[in-house]
């Protein structure tokens, strides 16, 4: 696990006596946070080091964020947050382009006293560890004070304004906007709080993410992200378990199998009883062992009932009771207006079931899709055809967001699905070229396909091109045997 990019966010306030903070909207194509509201800010540079390393009176960590975070708000928002800045703060376009592009070009706009005018930060919250791309980013407040409004470059941010954190939590609840998860903390914490009581609130942030062993991860109002570790194929190391709903909801996927972690979502669970939320009972997306590890002992625990498809039913026989059958475009009811809705999409595995929220357009989409990797089709219990059909489906639903059973959420919604339809398809022309080359065997055409992955990981690209291979078969484009395959 690699560490965490440190990075700097601002929180902009309109001033003191006007308690509206500024948040931006990242461009949806962007796959860390697209189309989300956050904070403006970024990573630390080369540059930023340059600069903390001239600046003596301060921690060299504490100068690199405050030089990050000063050059992306020019950048961004064309703000020169600096005391005495001319012109209110206005920064020229021609100049913004020009840094953004060379980023050396900051070294000489900026000393330790415009580092020390910023002030200490006011949180530092870490993105936790089963994220594929992590950041240690610290939140630092300041007043707009006068200053020019924030005029977006358009290269990262497409939108963006001042609101109070009541204005921008209302838009939330509604379903109107998506909210990167620190954010919604943060807001959480400010709203309605006397700004003289900021700061504190802002440190009862950081520390209650430390205190929490499971904290929430939100990015809309219906759904509970709750990352547990369980052993599944790498490279992922968690598997998602979702509460979806607010005062009515259901338990996704409760897979872990380890004491530890189950005791981890245990605490969740009370916490969100604490918070009004009633369970109707456990939702399993499919039958594979590394999503359904802790549904015993919830269901010892809450006396919940346990829900799925009848072919995962089937497989869990002998293991796991199943209580109730789901049937395809079943409506769960999460307290009016909204439902989840049961959708058959087998391929994955037979029985898979996603669960879509049709009033915010919100998909948990098990393991249809994976936002670490690709996933694996295996030739046992996997179908290809069915897979890329079910793909056809869900990508008809045009999901705004797309909830993964390994992974962080991805605010491309139907993008996500559309580029793994294509990247499968992309799979069989890579086999089907092998073979029109000469490779004959499961193994040259892995070597062919696959070639950077070794051991463990060329045993599941093989799986996966066995999974093609049967799909060519049916269509009549391949004919012999494992260790004689040749095109029609």
């Amino acid at each position: 696990m690699s560490a965490p990019q440190r990075s700097a966010a601002l929180i902009l306030r309109h001033s003191p006596a006007d308690l509206r903070v500024f948040l931006a909207r990242r461009r949806p194509q962007l796959r860390q946070f697209g189309g989300l509201y956050a904070f403006p800010g970024g990573g630390c540079d080369a540059v930023d080091g340059v600069v903390a390393r001239r600046s003596g009176g301060l921690d060299a960590d504490d100068a690199e964020r405050r030089s990050a975070l000063l050059r992306e708000v020019v950048e961004e928002l064309g703000i020169d947050l600096r005391a005495g800045a001319p012109e209110g703060g206005r920064v020229a376009l021609e100049v913004r382009r020009r840094l953004s592009k060379d980023p050396s070009l900051w070294i000489d706009r900026v000393d330790e006293a415009d580092l020390q005018f910023l002030g200490p930060a006011a949180l530092r919250l870490i993105t936790p560890d089963f994220y594929g791309r992590r950041f240690d980013t610290a939140f630092y407040l300041v007043d707009l004070a006068g200053r020019v409004q924030p005029e977006l470059l358009g290269e990262e941010l497409d939108a963006g304004e001042f609101a109070t954190a009541a204005q921008w939590l209302g838009r939330f609840e509604a379903g109107e906007i998506l909210l990167a998860p620190p954010v919604v903390h943060i807001l959480s914490a400010i709203e309605g709080c006397p700004v003289e009581r900021w700061g504190a609130a802002l440190r009862r942030v950081e520390e209650r993410a430390r205190e929490e062993r499971l904290p929430r991860i939100s990015c809309d109002p219906m759904v509970r992200l709750l990352p547990l570790r369980t052993p599944t194929l790498p490279p992922a190391r968690h598997t998602n378990a979702y509460l979806v709903g607010r005062e009515k909801a259901y338990l996704v996927d409760p897979a872990t199998p380890h004491a530890d972690e189950q005791a981890r979502l245990f605490e969740a669970l009370d916490r969100a009883a604490e918070e009004g939320v009633r369970v109707g009972g456990i939702l399993l997306t499919h039958a594979h062992a590394d999503h359904v590890g802790a549904v015993e002992a919830v269901r010892r625990r809450h006396f919940w009932p346990v829900m799925a498809h009848a072919a995962a039913a089937e497989r869990l026989r002998g293991r796991i009771a199943v209580d109730r059958v789901l049937r395809d475009g079943e409506e769960l009811d999460l307290g009016a207006p909204d439902t989840l809705r049961c959708v058959h999409t087998p391929g994955h595995a037979p029985g898979h079931l996603c669960f879509f929220q049709p009033r915010l357009r919100l998909l948990i989409a098990g393991d249809m899709v994976s936002t670490l990797s690709s996933i694996l089709i295996h030739p046992d219990d996997g179908d290809l055809d069915l897979y890329e059909a079910s793909l056809q489906r869900l990508i008809g639903l045009r999901p705004r967001v797309v909830h993964p059973a390994h992974g962080p959420f991805d605010a491309r919604g139907e993008r996500l699905l559309v580029e793994q339809l294509e990247h499968r398809r992309r799979r069989t022309e890579q086999v089907r070229e092998a073979l029109a080359e000469g490779a004959a065997t499961i193994a040259e055409i892995t070597s062919r396909v696959y070639p950077e992955l070794t051991g463990a990981m060329r045993g599941y690209a093989a799986s996966s091109v066995r999974s093609i291979l049967a799909s060519m078969r049916r269509k009549g484009w391949v004919e012999g045997e494992e260790e004689c395959l040749r095109l029609r």
